[in-house]
């Protein structure tokens, strides 16, 4: 049986650096934990900012829209009108009201 020192050798070496990559692999990894979390954290924030953005511009919109909720802004609430509050009024008034 002849000797083939080539593959033999071969074989050494991609054990070695096989062995040489496993044992460098968690410390290359540890190292890029923070610049990896720092670079998800900030895609994940302007996704969610520009969604919740998009969000406000939606409700501010149709705040604005006469035929919407009377037209009035998202902090202004309107509430149902109660029979206390239409005591003495006019039916023209009333109807103004709305």
């Amino acid at each position: 049986m002849p000797f083939n020192s080539g593959s033999t050798i071969r074989k050494i070496n991609g054990a070695r650096m096989m062995n040489i990559a496993v044992v460098r692999m968690p410390g290359h990894s540890k190292a890029l934990i923070p610049a990896v979390a720092k670079q998800v954290v900030a895609e994940h924030t302007s996704y969610l900012v520009g969604a919740n953005k998009a969000l406000i511009e939606k409700k501010e919109g149709a705040a604005k829209r006469v035929d919407i909720a009377g037209g009035g802004a998202p902090e202004v609430r309107v509430r149902p009108l109660k029979p206390e509050d239409v005591r003495g009024m006019t039916d023209e008034e009333i109807l103004d009201m709305a």
